[in-house]
């Protein structure tokens, strides 16, 4: 692929006769899932515990995208960020961490005691920062500037040191400069930290990728939910449940922002890879922090192999006018049929993933202020074996959503309750049910309305 690059990864030994033996065939492609088109300068250290091999791998990761607010705009800006993952045994995690802005290098090195340093270089002045395993979600400052960071072996945090180099130009003296330990500088006061959490489905080499950050209530930073480093992201429900802020209290007078990003990586081969029916879908949801009440729907995305062209890099403010005082949080949620794999990226830098400096206000119901009564096509559709319908209701009624067979007999019964204003979605299983055509009826008031929909085992 063009302008493209990935890490591989294999263990090699020497056989007594002297022949070069690899563990893995072909190979292993850590930076598979990443989102990041361009993935390179890797650097890796190796933990052993308990017997089992536990590299971690840092390196580069770039990607390209819209600098507008506009998806019309065609200019576009260089995201680069340094990226770690680790290896438990034969598997690599399906999750990856991301720190800083524009990183030009990354160094990775592990102490005999059982921890580890990431460290990176930043292009503005050649800034040198570093995290520590204990705590991933703080950035350091080595205190030192200069090119070629590398960070030595050691026993412990106290003789980790960062070092660089110094001097420009062919004939220029080249020096070393040395920082203090990890051990003292990882007292200091960390600095303000803005996170992002990003999903990532993918195939092959077509990855979607999609990206929420920079939350702000009342100016306190809002993280988000931790994830077990082991856990295995194996569909959409468990991919979703780590795209999902720590709750924060607001009234109609918090000042909420946050940012979205999402975009493809390799859009060219989708029509290799995807079916005519493939479809990969996201929106935002601002939910009830106790009921997980749907409040707020932003940025519907639907992806498929025609319509690859989104783009999006967007700060928002949140206008929280008339509601009451309440514990709220923000998620992402995914859907997709391409049978895939799916991977998650925690982000944290000390600058915002997205400046402020431009952003929209939007209200915090979002598309959810609807004007009228609407059920729509089931998606997917033909679907084996199940669906999902979606429906609007402009104000509160009582709701009957059911399905029948093409005789008129009916095979289930959705929904049968009061709900207030607002859209809503319902998942059909029809596993036990025979190929054929089926009518899916809601009634609300007045308002009644069918779809048709073609089961296809």
């Amino acid at each position: 692929m063009a302008n493209s690059s990935e890490i591989r990864y294999n263990e090699i030994t020497l056989t007594a006769n002297n022949v070069i033996s690899y563990r893995y065939q072909p190979y292993q492609i850590p930076s598979s899932g990443s989102g990041y088109t361009r993935n390179f300068k890797p650097s890796i250290t190796n933990l052993i515990q308990s017997g089992v091999q536990n590299a971690k791998l840092s390196w580069i990761g770039e990607r390209d995208g819209n600098s507008g607010r506009e998806f019309s705009k065609v200019e576009t800006e260089t995201e680069r960020k340094t990226l770690f993952k680790s290896k438990d045994g034969d598997s690599w995690y399906y999750y990856i961490w991301a720190f800083g802005n524009s990183p030009t290098g990354t160094s990775i090195n592990s102490s005999s005691d059982g921890n580890y340093v990431v460290g990176w270089s930043e292009s503005t002045g050649l800034i040198n920062k570093y995290v520590r395993c204990t705590t991933l979600s703080q950035i350091k400052d080595f205190g030192v500037t200069g090119n070629d960071l590398q960070i030595n072996n050691a026993t412990g945090f106290g003789n980790f040191y960062g070092k660089t180099t110094s001097g420009t130009g062919v004939t220029s003296l080249n020096y070393f400069t040395h920082s203090q330990s990890v051990g003292s500088i990882g007292k200091e006061t960390p600095n303000k930290i803005y996170s992002g959490r990003e999903g990532v489905i993918y195939k092959d080499s077509l990855e979607f990728y999609f990206r929420i950050g920079d939350i702000e209530s009342n100016e306190e930073l809002i993280e988000f939910e931790d994830i077990e480093d082991g856990l295995n992201i194996n569909s959409n429900t468990v991919l979703n449940q780590c795209l999902v802020s720590k709750p924060f209290t607001v009234n109609e007078n918090t000042e909420l922002y946050y940012s979205v990003q999402y975009g493809v990586k390799n859009p060219e081969n989708a029509l290799a890879i995807m079916g005519s029916n493939d479809s990969i879908s996201f929106r935002l949801e601002l939910i009830d922090g106790v009921t997980s009440e749907v409040i707020g729907l932003f940025d519907e995305v639907t992806y498929n192999s025609q319509e690859l062209t989104h783009y999006n890099k967007m700060a928002y403010k949140v206008n929280l006018e008339g509601i009451e005082e309440r514990t709220l949080r923000l998620r992402l949620v995914t859907y997709d049929n391409i049978s895939g794999n799916y991977s998650v990226t925690t982000n944290y830098t000390d600058n915002n993933l997205i400046s402020k400096t431009g952003y929209n206000e939007i209200n915090y119901k979002g598309t959810l202020a609807v004007k009228d009564y609407a059920i729509l096509q089931n998606y997917p559709n033909p679907f084996n074996p199940s669906t999902v319908i979606k429906y609007e209701l402009p104000k509160a009624n009582h709701v009957t959503l059911k399905v029948y067979d093409i005789l008129g007999k009916e095979v289930a019964a959705l929904v049968d309750r009061e709900q207030e204003q607002g859209r809503y979605e319902v998942s059909f299983d029809g596993s036990k049910l025979s190929s054929g055509v089926y009518i899916c009826r809601i009634t609300a008031g007045e308002f009644v309305k069918s779809i048709k929909m073609n089961l296809i085992k």
